[in-house]
């Protein structure tokens, strides 16, 4: 999960240079940038901290501050200043961040919620569909698990965290051929070491 937060939080860096005007605000992100790129992320948060006292209102200042601290550790300061961006300016990518804080936290419904918000923005994002069956999956709610992990992969078929996902899940169910068939199509697609891994997970449980 915290791989996601980074992976999220250098994504927004990227729009650091369009997205602020006031030139103060972009010392101190630029500053926080810096030190985030550095794994420095508790120093980061102090300077994204200043550009958000400069321009208070600025809803980017707000996500990436909840990013910094997500990879902090400190999810309660995380999911503050990302409801603040989603309550301010709705947008798929604050309900998509909220729901990993929530998921972060173990609030399954929260989390599932804050995700069906960010597909309400975007229904076509299979990102939104497998990070809910994971949600699931750790809830052992896996016939969900496996209706998100399938969606996901009917809006990328390309997405094999997914099609690993609903083996997994179609294990847990005891459903042996519905795994199976998930293998064959990374066969089809020339994924051999994905379905050779997979294959013989499913001969051991099965």
């Amino acid at each position: 999960m915290k791989k996601m937060f980074v992976f999220l939080l250098l994504c927004l860096m990227t729009l650091t240079p369009f997205a602020w005007a006031v030139k103060e605000a972009n010392d101190y992100i630029a500053a926080g940038n810096k030190l985030a790129t550095e794994k420095k992320y508790n120093e980061a948060v102090k300077q994204y901290e200043e550009a958000l006292k400069i321009d208070p209102k600025n809803n980017q200042i707000s996500l990436i501050l909840g990013l910094a601290y997500a990879n902090t550790g400190a999810l309660d300061e995380a999911l503050k200043y990302t409801n603040l961006a989603a309550k301010t300016e709705p947008s798929y990518t604050a309900f998509y961040n909220l729901g990993l804080i929530y998921a972060a936290m173990r609030d399954t419904e929260k989390s599932i919620e804050a995700f069906n918000r960010a597909l309400s923005f975007n229904p076509d994002s299979s990102a939104a569909e497998y990070r809910k069956g994971l949600v699931y999956s750790e809830a052992k709610a896996y016939e969900k698990a496996a209706g998100s992990f399938g969606r996901a992969l009917t809006l990328n078929p390309q997405l094999d965290e997914a099609r690993v996902g609903l083996v997994g899940a179609y294990l847990k169910l005891n459903n042996r051929a519905g795994a199976l068939n998930q293998v064959e199509e990374f066969r089809k697609m020339k994924k051999d070491d994905f379905a050779n891994i997979l294959e013989a997970r499913i001969k051991e449980r099965t």
